[in-house]
């Protein structure tokens, strides 16, 4: 059995904050930790299963939060942010089972502790065939591009709603809950830890079983981003194939989800130079 991992850092326990999920940020050190404690209790409970290989994806901001150092011997890690799949790179090498850890709520969600949906400076919404899509559906889709199913989430409780309409029952890991933006109570991470352990041996049992299917839409494939400010949609209005269907959004449509996929990714990366650097927006 071949096991996959993407791991942001907001759906962590004890984040909450800004300065958690930055580097420099004063509390960072303590995050980044909260989030290689926490992959790591996944990759160690699925070899004990009897997993061959487990692949993690840092998956948050700049991609180098992990640890590497502070996991098992045996994982597998991607880091870095240049990836053409960004949350589900290395799916391309087609495993088993997909976990997302630490995952937040879409962007404009209440009760959501740092929510936005993948590049928050541009992306005010991303939607797929005029459905409003967060990270976790995204990289979801991804792995069922590639066959391979999502048997586990971990997050808080704003999440836990969100995503059982794109992956129905499968095993969720409530790490808090948010009352807002920038507050939260949360688990001890410990308990957390404890609780994911046991989750990750009933999401095994289940895969094994053949309880989960990979998540996929029908074509054709139209990812529509609205961007926060004009100027953003102007930078990524230069792509071929996109359409300007608002002032602040552009659509770009495909056969192929990975195609579509790849092009909302470049939309996003071209409205990124549109940012201002001197008024900051």
């Amino acid at each position: 059995m071949r096991v996959y991992i993407s791991s942001d850092i907001e759906g962590m326990p004890g984040v909450n904050n800004i300065d958690q999920i930055s580097p420099g940020g004063i509390d960072y050190h303590r995050a980044r930790k909260f989030m290689t404690d926490h992959v790591n209790t996944a990759a160690v409970k699925a070899f004990e299963l009897g997993a061959k290989e487990v692949l993690i994806n840092d998956s948050h901001g700049m991609m180098q939060n992990i640890m590497i150092e502070d996991l098992d011997e045996r994982v597998r890690l991607v880091s870095g942010n240049v990836k053409s799949l960004c949350m589900g790179e290395g799916l391309q090498e087609k495993f088993d089972v997909c976990f997302l850890l630490g995952y937040h709520p879409m962007n404009g969600t209440r009760s959501a502790a740092l929510d936005h949906t993948m590049y928050g400076v541009v992306c005010n919404e991303i939607r797929l065939n005029d459905r409003l899509v967060g990270e976790s559906a995204i990289t979801g889709l991804i792995a069922g591009a590639y066959g391979t199913p999502v048997a586990l989430i971990s997050g808080d409780q704003s999440l836990k709603s969100e995503i059982r309409e794109f992956f129905g029952e499968i095993e969720f890991v409530q790490t808090k809950i948010s009352q807002g933006r920038y507050t939260a109570t949360t688990l001890h991470p410990k308990l957390v830890n404890n609780l994911l352990a046991d989750a990750v041996g009933r999401a095994i049992e289940a895969h094994t079983a053949g309880k989960f299917r990979p998540l996929r839409f029908d074509p054709p494939y139209k990812f529509t981003l609205r961007t926060n400010n004009t100027g953003q949609a102007d930078a990524a209005e230069v792509m071929p194939g996109v359409v300007r269907e608002t002032g602040f959004s552009l659509s770009f449509t495909n056969d192929n989800f990975l195609t579509a996929y790849l092009g909302l990714y470049s939309m996003i990366m071209l409205a990124t130079t549109g940012v201002s650097t001197k008024l900051g927006k």
